[in-house]
């Protein structure tokens, strides 16, 4: 699709949407919500978190946007959403399409407008106020366990963008957003609208693409606004050998020990390990065991390679040790995990209590709900917390909270 016609589609307005709108005024005066009640259903799901925000959740989790076995989600923010503040465990990346919008956060709030980027920590509390006919916000979803898997070369690049996965994921001094300052930037207008339009097809590429097209994205930031990129949440210092540290040890997980780290970056062993302990809060050998295992996981859902096989790879010399360990961190054996991925991805929901929210709410069966224009979701329908990944079949005809955050 054209960049004018992804456009287009994304300033059509949805039913949630002129339902936000509908209420918005009439709190502020313009109409009645007597008046709004009328007009759609009493059980409509969006008329009543739209008149009741405290229904959405505090906590979003990345099964909400991102199926198991998938990167990178992209979707369009509904305009006029009141959602109250709230954190995710997953990055999230604001993109202005055109208008302009606030982020508000506990502490204060940062103005964007059309070409400006925010990128979020998972634990950044926020919330969009994009209360305007003409804001049109992308949120681009990124699996915090995936990130280095996907986004290896980025990772090692001294970089704002660098030292901001880097350090949310292992340090203990966390970056809460960057802000980025696009206006006028063409290049990277375009490969998020593209990234958009991809999400909209959806097939069995549709992942691999929307990462190839996220790490060209970051990228472009990294060439054309390396030099306007703001980090409010943390202008104190921070030293980007920390996350060359952090990086190098994940590239070399496989078979990289505490003195050749010490080795490479000309440190004492013993100033090494109370430099990762201070960085990130566990041994180097804790530290180890995270990348493996993250490693492993990666292979197990996205390749057909045997556990021996995987073992191998990661860095464990003997299958059962790289088992034990894999149960201990994730809680489940390796081939538990890889067949729960394979049955969630052919069959769907396997209990009926993934089709009801806690609070009972029921959306309609109207599967058009959940596949209008800027349900992007990369391949799968919404991916639910309660049940795991939908079929690519299509979505469920209920859902326990909203899904465009």
């Amino acid at each position: 699709m054209k960049d004018a016609q992804i456009v287009e589609r994304l300033m059509a307005w949805d039913e949630d949407e002129s339902i936000n709108r509908a209420v918005f005024r009439a709190l502020r005066g313009e109409g009645s919500l007597e008046e709004v009640r009328r007009r759609w259903p009493e059980d409509n799901y969006f008329l009543q978190v739209a008149l009741d925000p405290s229904k959405y959740p505090d906590t979003v989790p990345a099964a909400y946007l991102l199926a198991e076995d998938r990167s990178v989600a992209v979707s369009k923010h509904p305009r006029y959403n009141r959602m109250p503040l709230h954190i995710h465990d997953y990055f999230e990346l604001n993109y202005v399409v055109c208008g302009n919008y606030v982020q508000r956060f506990e502490d204060g709030a940062a103005s964007l407008a059309e070409g400006d980027l925010c990128l979020l920590s998972p634990d950044a509390r926020h919330r969009i106020e994009a209360f305007d006919d003409g804001a049109i916000v992308l949120n681009l979803a990124i699996r915090t366990d995936s990130f280095l898997q996907q986004f290896s070369n980025l990772s090692r690049k001294d970089s704002a963008i660098s030292s901001f996965f880097m350090g949310n994921l292992y340090s203990r001094k966390k970056l809460r957003y960057l802000l980025v300052h696009g206006a006028g930037d063409a290049e990277v207008r375009h490969m998020a609208l593209q990234m958009y339009g991809e999400a909209l097809h959806r097939d069995a590429y549709t992942d691999d693409i929307l990462a190839a097209r996220m790490t060209i994205l970051f990228n472009l930031l990294l060439r054309n606004h390396s030099g306007r990129m703001e980090a409010p949440s943390l202008r104190q210092t921070r030293n980007p050998t920390t996350d060359v540290i952090l990086s190098y040890i994940h590239s070399h997980s496989d078979e990289v020990t505490l003195q050749q780290v010490a080795e490479a970056f000309h440190f004492s062993r013993q100033y090494c390990s109370r430099l990762i302990m201070e960085l990130t809060g566990c041994t180097f050998s804790e530290l180890l065991t995270g990348f493996r295992i993250g490693k492993g996981e990666e292979l197990l859902l996205h390749t057909h390679l045997s556990v021996e096989e995987i073992s191998a790879r990661v860095g464990y010399a003997n299958p059962e040790t790289f088992i034990r360990a894999f149960r201990r961190v994730r809680g489940v054996s390796p081939g538990q995990m890889r067949r729960h991925s394979r049955q969630s991805q052919f069959h769907g929901p396997a209990s009926p209590h993934a089709m009801e929210g806690s609070d009972g709410l029921r959306l309609p069966p109207d599967s058009e709900v959940f596949d209008r224009n800027r349900n992007a979701w990369g391949g799968h329908g919404p991916a639910s917390g309660v049940a795991g990944p939908h079929p690519a079949s299509g979505p469920p005809s209920v859902f326990p909270t909203p899904k465009y955050l």
